[in-house]
């Protein structure tokens, strides 16, 4: 639940080049809405995935972009949901829990040098500097995630779970 609210802490504040069936190029605000889109996929049945992520298959398309790595939540709310996947590359990969999924989403965005989404470049960019400690020059840091980070003592028990032993390679290859 936590990190599907993490779009309406770190609202976004990035725009984007949208176009238009009439060829204009238009200006867009990236919502809360597309931001927790583009980080978290929910849906109740694992044949609704298939369908949403479809869907963003061919929204991506249509604007000549990839769809980036993707956190799926099957389960009707996030009390009761059990499956938790990673979409990447037409392949879903399974977890047992959500902090796995985070875990293993992220790992993909920088073992393969991927930028994240416009939409949640900030929720991203908080997992990264406060769960994992890494910090690059080229990140973007709106005072918002900078705020965030700083005072995030209260969420100190969830990265004592979150962080996996080996990260200290991972941080010294990632930048």
């Amino acid at each position: 639940l936590i990190l599907d609210l993490m779009n309406a802490l770190l609202v976004p504040t990035s725009k984007y080049h949208h176009k238009e069936s009439t060829n204009k190029k238009r200006i867009v605000k990236t919502s809360i809405s597309d931001a927790r889109k583009s980080f978290l996929n929910q849906v109740a049945l694992m044949n609704d995935l298939h369908t949403s992520i479809q869907i963003e298959i061919d929204n991506a398309y249509k604007e000549k972009k990839t769809l980036q790595p993707l956190i799926c939540v099957v389960g009707a709310d996030f009390q009761i949901a059990k499956d938790f996947y990673v979409y990447y590359f037409n392949t879903y990969y399974k977890f047992s829990s959500i902090i796995r999924a985070v875990d293993i989403c992220f790992k993909i965005f920088q073992v393969f040098n991927l930028k994240y989404s416009i939409q949640s470049i900030l929720v991203w960019t908080f997992i990264q500097h406060y769960f994992y400690n890494i910090h690059c020059e080229s990140d973007v840091t709106p005072v918002s995630t900078s705020t965030l980070v700083a005072q995030s003592l209260y969420f100190e028990h969830i990265k004592i779970l979150f962080l996996p032993n080996d990260l200290t390679l991972l941080n010294n290859a990632v930048c």
